[in-house]
């Protein structure tokens, strides 16, 4: 009797073929997207409305850093350049809003002095005009005394804007409003140079 031999064993299959860059905690080596770092870049970057878009850059700024602490997240740059401009952004409306508070508080008493002048200069009081002014000669004031006499007794001054600068330790300030006289409404623009901590007028328009 002939014996048969037992077949071969088979050979294990071979094991499967794994991308590169897959398995072992990778992604492929691709960051995700860090949706946080993006805002805080954009919010940075347009910084439009006061405090408000540079606060919230500088916050997702900070949580956008935080989150490349996972290597699977990328965005750091975008992160800390978004927090670097919200910074900016912060500070620079801080510094606009001190100097719109303080043109404001300014712009009290150079009002007083510049109502004053006028009401000097309508009713032709050459010496209190010349008080409140600087640069002008009484005759000036006297001729444009006589002018003005013609819109009447004056009413009111109401002065509704101001622009004021500070160059080589000077601040001068840039009154607009309106007039009102017995014979109609003009509109009127004073310029002011503060002089030993006083206002007094340099310029003045009323047409």
């Amino acid at each position: 009797m002939t014996q048969i031999p037992p077949p071969p064993p088979e050979s294990p299959p071979p094991p499967p073929q794994v991308p590169i860059g897959y398995g072992y905690g990778f992604d492929g080596g691709k960051p995700r997207t860090n949706g946080l770092a993006i805002a805080s870049l954009v919010l940075g970057i347009l910084g439009c409305i006061p405090f408000l878009s540079g606060l919230l850059a500088i916050l997702f700024g900070i949580m956008g850093i935080r989150k490349t602490r996972d290597s699977l997240i990328g965005g750091k740059g975008l992160a800390i350049a978004g927090l670097i401009l919200g910074i900016i952004s912060v500070v620079g409306w801080t510094g606009a809003g001190a100097m719109l508070g303080y043109g404001y508080s300014e712009s009290k008493p150079a009002g007083i002095v510049a109502k004053q002048f006028l009401q000097n200069v309508s009713a032709g009081n050459i010496n209190g005009a010349m008080a409140n002014s600087s640069g002008f000669t009484p005759a000036q004031l006297q001729t444009q005394s006589g002018q003005m006499a013609a819109y009447g007794a004056l009413q009111s001054v109401s002065l509704s804007s101001f622009n004021m600068s500070a160059v080589n330790w000077q601040t001068t300030m840039s009154l607009g409003g309106t007039t009102t006289f017995a014979n109609g409404v003009k509109s009127c623009t004073f310029n002011l140079v503060k002089v030993n901590g006083t206002y007094k007028v340099t310029a003045y328009w009323v047409q």
